[in-house]
């Protein structure tokens, strides 16, 4: 399986502007936390299909139909920009569509993670995905995206830089993976309301109770409880009334 998903799929010969626009374009991987967790556990399994098909919805409406092929696949969602879409006010429309749909799934306590990337696409029908740019976003949420985010990395930013002529890394908060690579991730945490962010930050902190002997579980809300501090630190008054208290 690891071939499948492998960046060294051969490409289509390049050999003009002509051949870019027509064949590149933005593929997204979504998958929802918590299926890998729930296979043996058939209530538990059964709630979070009800919550993909909540999450799918949010995807399936006409605005986003317009932007991009949509399919929803096993614990995730496939993602990809239209090709006809070609100027860099579209594209940045369809990250903010992508961001206003996970902000809904965090006003739900659901978490997703996710990878970006550029590529193109191989089959000619609206109901296969073969496609480099879909296995390297696979690829990048399974192997590079180490939190709860959708994100990208270098490689696949400036793909988007060259096939969209624009420079896409002002959209994209960064942190890093636990490898120490860079990632560049859309942001819902940032655009939350006061009052959102205390809901959320308080279900995250209940997650590090509650998962305290799940390291690999733990260090995902933990990641979490930081950028949102980071972002308001008001927050920390939540865990620790007496903070900064002389």
């Amino acid at each position: 399986m690891d071939n499948l998903f492998s960046d060294n799929i051969p490409d289509v010969e390049r050999d003009n502007d002509t051949w870019k626009n027509k064949k590149d374009t933005i593929f997204v991987w979504i998958d929802l936390l918590g299926f890998s967790d729930a296979l043996d556990d058939e209530s538990k399994y059964e709630q979070l299909s009800k919550y993909l098909n909540f999450f799918s919805n949010l995807f399936s409406t006409s605005e986003m139909n317009k932007m991009a092929r949509y399919r929803k696949i096993s614990d995730g969602i496939i993602l990809q920009l239209r090709n006809d879409i070609r100027t860099p006010d579209m594209v940045n429309e369809f990250f903010k569509k992508i961001l206003e749909c996970q902000k809904k799934m965090l006003d739900s306590d659901l978490y997703v993670r996710g990878g970006i990337a550029v590529g193109s696409k191989y089959d000619a029908d609206d109901v296969n995905f073969i496609s480099n740019g879909l296995a390297r976003a696979v690829k990048l949420e399974s192997k590079g995206i180490t939190w709860p985010i959708i994100g990208t990395d270098e490689k696949n930013l400036i793909r988007m830089n060259q096939t969209y002529d624009s420079d896409f890394k002002k959209y994209f908060s960064i942190t890093y993976s636990k490898s120490g690579s860079e990632v560049y991730y859309l942001n819902p945490f940032s655009e939350l309301d006061p009052i959102s962010q205390e809901r959320l930050y308080n279900n995250v902190i209940e997650n590090i109770k509650k998962n305290e002997k799940k390291p690999q579980v733990l260090q995902k809300y933990i990641w979490i409880q930081r950028i949102m501090e980071n972002i308001n630190r008001d927050l920390i008054k939540l865990r620790c009334p007496n903070c900064g208290e002389m």
